[in-house]
């Protein structure tokens, strides 16, 4: 049963309205391959918001934090959440369709914004710009997030010793706290 916390970012000067349906049809996807989501999907449009959904997350138990690109965001949002968070962070951007008009959405140049400040900040991440409704976007993720299960696992493991090595065979050092 993977987790992942959903934090939608978008700017307001973009078409929130249609920003928030594309949410809700992407948190739907989640569920319905398998993952189970944390946080109500609401747009993060401010740094305010982006702080009160991380206070939100205090103490949750999850893989990894998906960060729905739902319209160009600006990346202090991204950056605010990484240093908050302390879990893998995983990106997805969806292509909009194209009208004639002026971009509604513009999510591929925030997604390009974010992923520069991030690795400007040293913090990994994974991405993929991708339809809300792409197998192998899911894959990908889901993959993101069993992997940072298994990591957290490890990094908790203890290793221990039963009896003593016999003379000149105990060539590793172990913490013995």
């Amino acid at each position: 049963d993977l987790r992942v916390a959903l934090a939608p970012v978008a700017r307001i000067h973009f078409d929130t309205d249609l920003a928030q349906k594309l949410v809700h049809s992407f948190r739907t996807h989640l569920i319905f391959n398998g993952l189970k989501v944390i946080g109500s999907g609401a747009l993060l449009t401010s740094l305010d918001q982006v702080q009160q959904f991380c206070a939100e997350l205090e103490g949750q138990d999850f893989d990894l934090l998906l960060v729905f690109q739902a319209t160009f965001a600006d990346s202090s949002f991204l950056v605010a959440l990484a240093e908050a968070i302390q879990k893998p962070i995983f990106l997805w951007g969806a292509p909009e369709e194209r009208t004639g008009g002026r971009l509604r959405l513009a999510s591929l140049a925030g997604l390009n914004l974010a992923v520069h400040a991030l690795r400007i900040h040293n913090i990994p991440y994974g991405f993929v710009y991708a339809s809300i409704n792409d197998l192998a976007g899911f894959r990908q993720l889901a993959a993101a997030a069993a992997a940072s299960r298994v990591k957290a696992r490890l990094q908790a493991a203890r290793l221990g010793i039963v009896g003593q090595a016999p003379q000149g065979m105990d060539t590793c050092q172990l913490d013995e706290k």
